[in-house]
């Protein structure tokens, strides 16, 4: 945040300190960084709450929940092969001691692996389209399989160095 911003936002919990209400959020790193910004800033926040990571379950609920609206469907055994990558995230621990739920950036991941599985789910039916002409089922435009979701786990954690064997 540019020093300008920060600077006016404590004049106005300053000016305002009644009838203005300030709520920072962010990982608990990043958040203590900005809290570093300028010496008055830190002693303006007076409560810090901090939330746990989601657990592996929430994580998979997210998905189902995000993938609804968009005609999605995660099928059974792909929804505990999500489940058991995200196991064996909230198990790692990166070099900084952040778990690799935190890593992949928590809830977010689940949206962003439900995105990548979509694009390699069009893939798989488009080929199976070719491969044989009509076979293709609404049940096949719709479902993630878990082929789909192993490969868009792979990925995610591969762009962010997070080494997981699935």
């Amino acid at each position: 945040m540019p020093l300008n911003l920060v600077n006016q936002l404590l004049v106005a919990l300053e000016v305002h300190r009644f009838d203005f209400c300030f709520i920072g959020a962010g990982y608990e790193k990043e958040v203590d960084e900005f809290l570093t910004v300028n010496p008055g800033l830190a002693g303006r926040f007076n409560r810090k709450l901090r939330f746990e990571s989601y657990s592996p379950d929430e994580l998979v609920e997210i998905a189902i929940r995000y993938g609804s609206p968009r005609a999605t469907v995660i099928d059974p055994p792909a929804q505990e092969a999500l489940n058991a990558a995200c196991r064996k995230l909230r198990a790692y621990l990166a070099p900084d001691g952040s778990h690799g739920i935190d890593v992949m950036q928590n809830g977010r991941f689940a949206r962003n692996v439900v995105e990548r599985a979509e694009r390699l789910r069009d893939s798989r039916v488009a080929a199976q389209n070719r491969t044989n002409k009509g076979s293709v089922t609404v049940e096949d435009l719709e479902t993630l399989r878990a082929q789909d979701l192993i490969a868009a786990v792979a990925v995610a954690c591969a762009e962010k160095n997070v080494p997981l064997e699935l």
